[in-house]
């Protein structure tokens, strides 16, 4: 026989609450997209005002087989933007409860760009030895590729030859390598001051040997 379909009006319901986001978890959506977008076109130069810290010849100096390059930063950019990274045992976050209540109700307005980018200038107290300096370099169109492997998210930032101003060989380095840095800091950056670290005998500290 002919088949037929019946319609019935469907019942209107209250909708669900999770259904319908409320005002401050569109906020919070909102302030971690931002945050997103900001991290995906940000570039970050990490330097350090000391060379004596062993933690970080072992982590960024390939346990002590690279080299610490030391660069005048009062003149030339981008070094004269760097800022001093703090250290805390509390990790940064977005927001607090309380920033998002004083948000909701017109107490206070929500994170800017300049708020997001200072939470890429909080470490880990543990690393407090590394007296990190960061300069920042965010931008606001497509100015920077953003790939889908963030190996490649990098740029190149030049420096002035005469802001380089000495070269710290690590104690593992090999004669080849150091070598080959000594011929090429020579070549491109004159006069240049070469040191080679060395461990010292009784204590957990270096000593560095003008070469």
């Amino acid at each position: 026989g002919r088949k037929t379909a019946s319609m019935t009006r469907a019942k209107r319901t209250a909708p669900s609450p999770s259904c319908c986001p409320r005002p401050l978890e569109l906020k919070l959506r909102k302030l971690e997209c931002a945050w997103q977008k900001m991290i995906s076109s940000a570039r970050v130069l990490a330097m350090s005002d000391t060379v004596r810290d062993p933690g970080s010849w072992r982590r960024y100096a390939d346990s002590h087989r690279g080299v610490a390059l030391k660069f005048d930063c009062r003149e030339s950019e981008p070094l004269t933007d760097a800022r001093q990274v703090s250290y805390s045992n509390v990790r940064p976050t977005l927001t607090t409860v309380r920033e998002q209540v004083k948000d909701l109700v017109g107490l206070t307005r929500s994170q800017t760009g300049g708020t997001m980018q200072d939470k890429l200038l909080m470490k880990s107290r543990a690393d407090a030895g590394e007296r990190e300096w960061r300069v920042l370099r965010v931008s606001d169109a497509d100015g920077f590729a953003s790939s889908e492997d963030p190996a490649t998210w990098y740029l190149d930032e030049g420096f002035q030859a005469d802001d380089l101003r000495s070269v710290y060989f690590g104690s593992n380095i090999t004669a080849e390598d150091q070598a080959e840095i000594t011929a090429l800091a020579n070549e491109r950056y004159s006069p240049i001051v070469f040191y080679r670290t060395v461990l010292a005998a009784e204590t957990y500290e270096m000593e560095f040997e003008r070469i």
